[in-house]
């Protein structure tokens, strides 16, 4: 028998360890509440300690659904923000949000972006995102989603034995684009066979232990 994959995020339970990824920008909290009430299903905000609390506050008021909070590394000590989230009663952490970034046309002589700094995502970004997970998981008992730069089941695997719960991704979608699921997926559950993991719970951290 296949071990399972299926993994929990706080109260939510899901069948498989690896999530959509999905977001839109908030500044502030009524602009959060507009956006949130017009369907919107996550929101990044600007990494303002006491703007992460009110918001998670805010969402956690408005529905029953688990609440995940998703962290970058902005101005501030990212650990604050996650700090912060658990404090104000979020169920879960996603690590990391895109890394502000800048490229410049050598022709031209300007930045390629119209305004001028964008958002790194992709695999340059994997090496960091893993080291916050870890570090987040190695100070926070509070459940993960990792993402940044995960294109294979190995990044996949990677992400939970540093302490995440699940994965998320998205940059990969454009080169493979739905099938990445049922590959890493299945290259996750044939990890966990070869080396005697019955569950994704099992896994979770394991880098820490070793």
């Amino acid at each position: 028998m296949k071990p399972s994959i299926s993994t929990s995020i706080g109260a939510l339970t899901l069948e498989r360890p690896t999530i959509l990824a999905s977001g839109i920008l908030g500044i502030s909290l009524n602009v959060f509440e507009r956006l949130y009430r017009a369907g919107a299903g996550a929101v990044v905000t600007k990494s303002d300690v006491e703007l992460v609390k009110k918001i998670v506050k805010k969402v956690k008021s408005l529905t029953n659904v688990p609440v995940i909070a998703k962290v970058g590394l902005g101005s501030t000590n990212y650990l604050e923000t996650v700090g912060a989230a658990a404090e104000a009663g979020a169920d879960g952490i996603t690590a990391i949000n895109t890394i502000r970034a800048m490229a410049i046309d050598v022709e031209t002589k300007k930045p390629i972006l119209s305004n001028k700094i964008g958002g790194l995502s992709g695999t340059p970004i994997k090496p960091i995102a893993v080291r916050c997970v870890y570090e987040i998981s190695s100070k926070f008992n509070i459940p993960i989603i990792g993402c940044g730069g995960i294109s294979t089941w190995e990044d996949a695997v990677e992400f939970i034995l540093a302490g995440a719960s699940a994965v998320q991704f998205g940059s990969v979608l454009g080169e493979h684009w739905a099938e990445v699921f049922a590959e890493i997926n299945s290259g996750i559950q044939n990890y966990m066979e070869q080396k005697g993991f019955s569950s994704i719970g099992e896994m979770v951290g394991k880098a820490k232990r070793s």
